[in-house]
């Protein structure tokens, strides 16, 4: 929940898994345990904790599952920031650092990945058109 929180405060809501769930079935079961011991039931003890620890376990993996992606879409966030700034960059090398239409397009995409929470499809569209808009004029530099 912590990563998720993290991310959340970043990242639009529509780029995130769903919160993972805390299990009110597991508290339920644990609390039944107590029943079980108390009246001396041991294989069903034994089996009880067999299936809590199992679904315990499964449910720690949805959870480390739900951080990975939290943390993955703060990452992705970051590399659209690093490649935007490589193609602005190449961009100058180029000499067209001073293209309205780029400058436009950059702006655009830098507006998004810099704005809180990042919708980070539209992030990625914006990036894209302005990584295709560059590779566009160099192919028509080289052309020349």
């Amino acid at each position: 929940m912590a990563a998720r929180d993290r991310a959340a405060a970043k990242i639009a809501a529509a780029d995130l898994p769903p919160a993972p769930m805390r299990s009110t079935s597991l508290d339920a079961r644990l609390a039944a345990l107590e029943t079980l011991k108390a009246a001396g039931r041991w294989d069903r003890l034994a089996a009880e904790l067999d299936a809590i620890e199992k679904e315990a376990a499964a449910e720690l993996e949805h959870s480390r599952e739900a951080e990975r992606a939290a943390t993955g879409a703060l990452g992705r966030r970051d590399e659209l920031r690093g490649l935007l700034e490589a193609y602005q960059a190449k961009a100058a090398r180029l000499g067209a650092a001073e293209d309205m239409g780029l400058t436009a397009r950059y702006q655009q995409a830098r507006d998004l990945l810099w704005t809180a929470p990042c919708d980070l499809t539209a992030a990625s569209a914006a990036v894209t058109d302005y990584q295709q808009a560059i590779l566009a004029l160099g192919g028509r530099r080289q052309a020349q």
